[in-house]
């Protein structure tokens, strides 16, 4: 197995194992607020899946990001200093979309917690929109990378 392969096998099961994570720790949300009527509990429901589909789509970005910078006899990124802050920053978006999906769900789980039904505090709607903000902007910077990658490498493959 090559370094490359290697890489793309540790991101798969980095990204297998925040979402198993993620799915098991799901149940404790319900544990804390039992006295929820059907309306809040599906709710909370849509809440926890579209936080956990906006991480599962943020490590996606990542990994296609990653995937267009590892393949080999590809681009050559050294001499695209914008090009290679496209992809830092598209990363990092990325990266905080994830963090406020997490902080999100923390937070919710702390809500609960204290048997408070409130997902529309200031908090909780702060972080449901710094991961959707920072998922739009890495999904940007991505379009982006992408078509300067394929703009380079039609150029190199021209001379």
């Amino acid at each position: 197995m090559t370094i490359n392969g290697f890489i793309v096998l540790i991101v798969l099961l980095l990204g297998f194992g925040l979402e198993n994570l993620f799915t098991a720790s799901n149940n404790n949300v319900y544990e804390y607020c039992a006295n929820m009527n059907n309306m809040q509990e599906k709710a909370v429901d849509i809440l926890v899946e579209t936080n956990k589909l906006l991480v599962s789509l943020s490590l996606l970005v990542i990994g296609g990001m990653g995937s267009l910078v590892i393949r080999k006899n590809d681009t050559n990124y050294s001499n695209s200093m914008p090009l290679q802050i496209i992809l830092i920053i598209g990363m990092l978006f990325s990266g905080l979309s994830i963090y406020f999906g997490y902080s999100l769900y923390i937070e919710l789980t702390n809500t609960l917690s204290y048997n408070v039904y409130d997902i529309d505090c200031e908090l909780i709607l702060q972080f449901k929109s710094g991961q959707f903000l920072c998922f739009i902007a890495s999904i940007v910077f991505g379009i982006v990378f992408l078509i300067n990658h394929i703009i380079i490498a039609n150029h190199e493959t021209k001379n």
